[in-house]
């Protein structure tokens, strides 16, 4: 008896050092390959972390593009911290729900790219778009006295209000005068400001992006932000 109390000791040892054997080696093979990836080199370098894919949902928003499609995938995802505030991008992936039940286009995945800022604070959705450039919120469209502004942007919001009290003529000369402001689209909604671009995230434009947001929120109404 004790003979065989020793030998399933015995094996019960060696499957023991197995798995942990097992879990050393996918973890450094993990390494290895993360090692590898030019996109995980960079955000090692930037004290970021970077993951190919990221199987949790990451909605940013409540509404569209988040919610129309059929599938979804997050890739290139990438968190930390920037100029002092979380920050959060990644590449969203997804099929239209009616691209397929109109089109018949099951099979082809729109795919944008997303660069987000944290913010003090819950706010109300505020979409902004640069005329040529999608905008999700056409059909709410808030109008300015400045047809020079309306021109150039298309802003849509639920609350016209918010809208107004967000983007102040200050705001709008900034906004019709960055080039940056001129060629992406925006939105302020919850906790996060966040930047779209049709298209993958590039990591080397991820910091210009998130620049660009810094920014705005420094000319946006000092009354708006708790800490202020």
């Amino acid at each position: 008896m004790g003979v065989l109390v020793a030998v399933y000791g015995v094996f019960a040892l060696i499957a023991a050092a197995a798995v942990v054997g097992a879990v050393f080696a996918l973890r450094a093979d993990a390494r290895h390959r993360a090692l590898g990836d030019p996109n995980a080199q960079w955000a090692a370098v930037y004290g970021l972390h970077y993951l190919r894919v990221d199987y949790a949902p990451l909605h940013l928003s409540q509404r569209g593009p988040f919610g129309t499609g059929l599938t979804e995938r997050f890739a290139h995802v990438v968190r930390g911290h920037y100029r002092g505030a979380p920050l959060l991008a990644y590449t969203y992936r997804y099929r239209p729900v009616l691209g397929t039940l109109i089109g018949g286009r099951g099979d082809e995945e729109e795919e944008l790219s997303f660069v987000a800022v944290a913010v003090p604070g819950s706010f109300p959705i505020l979409d902004v778009a640069p005329a040529g450039v999608r905008s999700w919120l056409a059909g709410e469209r808030v109008e300015f006295e400045s047809g020079e502004f309306n021109a150039w942007f298309v802003v849509g919001s639920p609350n016209p209000r918010f809208a107004y009290d967000v983007i102040h003529p200050r705001l709008m000369e900034w906004l019709m005068a960055d080039a940056r402001a001129r060629s992406t689209g925006w939105r302020l909604e919850g906790p996060w400001i966040m930047a779209c671009s049709e298209g993958p995230l590039r990591v080397s434009e991820l910091f210009v992006r998130a620049d660009f947001l810094h920014d705005l929120i420094a000319y946006m109404p000092g009354h708006l932000w708790p800490d202020r």
